[in-house]
Order: C-alpha cells, then structure tokens, then sequence
C-alpha cells in the first residue's frame, strides 16, 4: 500500500501518472508515442513530392515524387533529388511508409506538381544526361529525343 503522503510517480512509456503503489507490468493505458504517430498519417496522392528521413538518406537529401500508385500498396516514385547519385531511379515504396511523417516529409503537394505526364520522362532524359562533362547541347538533345521529337525537325537546316 502506498504510504500516507507519498507522491504518485508517472509511467516511463507513455507519461501516465499512475499511483506509486500499484504495479506497472509494462501495460499502460495511454497511447504511447508510435500509437499517436499512427493515427498522424495523411492522404498520398500522385504527384506529391517527399523527402526521405531515414537516417542514411538525411545527408543525401533524396527527394520522391509519387508517379503511381498500385493495388498491392505501394507507390512507384521517381528520385528527383539524391546528392547519393541515385537521382533517375523509379523505387517502389509503402504508401503507409510515405503517409507517416516520421519517416518522409511532404514537401509539395500534388496541385504544386506539373501534371503533364511527359513531365517524368523529361526530368529523367535530363538526369540521365547531367554529369561533370556534360554540355547544354547534351540536355537538348536529352529532351528533345525524350519528347519525342526527333523526327519533327529539319535535319538540313543549320
């Protein structure tokens, strides 16, 4: 029993006071933190733009943008941003995972995104042409040919 005058203590895991002469057993009623992160997720919709926290992704900076989403739940994106070198890349992730704020950070929401789909193939073409070499003619001819337009221009003229 607990001693006349005694303080209530409060519960390690989820900040519940409890009195000091009940016992514990690893069982509170309160939420604890990952049950308050759970129900703090958000709608992922196609075209929204996410930063990666995860903590070897933090220093890279690696930036998705939702392209589809599929029945088995999970999310094609496209890896805008990546100082790691995986810019170009299309991962398949868990919408769940990109809906929890713990572990990716909206950056733009989809109205904020161009919604012309041949948007994705030109910010590839051009990835793919970016390097230390590369010249403006190479990104020309890198979104030229992923418009589709290599067939439209006069190969005569100057």
């Amino acid at each position: 029993m607990r001693a006349q005058g005694q303080a209530p203590t409060v519960c390690a895991k989820a900040g519940q006071t409890r009195p000091a002469d009940t016992r514990h057993h690893g069982r509170c009623v309160a939420t604890t933190r990952s049950q308050e992160r759970q129900r703090m997720t958000r709608t992922v919709r196609v075209g929204q733009l996410y930063r990666d926290l995860a903590r070897d992704m933090r220093e890279r900076d690696r930036q998705l943008r939702v392209i589809s989403i599929g029945d088995d739940d999970r999310a094609d994106c496209f890896v805008e941003h990546d100082l790691g070198g995986t810019t170009g890349k299309t991962p398949r992730i868990q919408v769940r995972a990109l809906a929890s704020p713990g572990k990716f950070e909206l950056l733009k929401e989809a109205s904020d995104s161009p919604t012309d789909p041949r948007f994705v193939a030109l910010l590839a073409a051009i990835t793919a042409a970016h390097g230390p070499k590369a010249t403006p003619l190479d990104y020309a001819r890198a979104a030229w040919e992923a418009l589709g337009l290599e067939n439209t221009a006069d190969r005569e003229a100057p």
